[in-house]
């Protein structure tokens, strides 16, 4: 699994518990457990402990906190979700021991997405729900649950 598809795989496992991962407490993850399910959850829980681990960078953790915050206020946002696969490509590509670890841990997450990078301030189209981009930006549509009508 390369970083790409680990990031997409991670915002796809992460996607459901953001808003209890952001909400810190043992109440918030307790309405997690119940709500998410016990093995959603701790995947989840697991993941998001091991990006946040001892060798992360806190720059590249702000940079996370802010993309899962996006996702969190604007659940539907196709660019809030390509900024969150983006800053999760960036810290798994910057952690090359993590990226197999997760594999392991996201063996049998399959993500809906569509993604598109640009790089080098290069512009990429897709179809179906994910929007242009530039600038070294990713753009995600689909990312969990059904497709919308009308979308391929």
């Amino acid at each position: 699994m390369d970083a790409g598809e680990a990031a997409a795989a991670a915002a796809q496992a992460l996607g459901p518990a953001l808003p209890y991962l952001l909400a810190v407490g043992k109440e918030a993850w307790d309405k997690a457990k119940k709500e998410l399910g016990e093995g959603v959850w701790d995947r989840a829980k697991s993941l998001w402990d091991r990006l946040r681990g001892a060798d992360a960078d806190s720059k590249a953790l702000e940079r996370l906190d802010h993309a899962a915050g996006r996702v969190v206020a604007r659940p539907e946002d196709a660019n809030a979700k390509g900024a969150l696969v983006a800053e999760l490509h960036d810290l798994l590509e910057a952690r090359p021991a993590l990226l197999a670890e997760l594999a392991v841990l996201l063996e049998g997450v399959r993500p809906n997405v569509n993604i598109a990078v640009a790089d080098r301030g290069g512009a990429v189209a897709q179809g179906g729900s994910a929007a242009a981009t530039g600038g070294g930006h990713a753009s995600v549509g689909h990312w969990q649950g059904k497709p919308k009508p009308g979308d391929g």
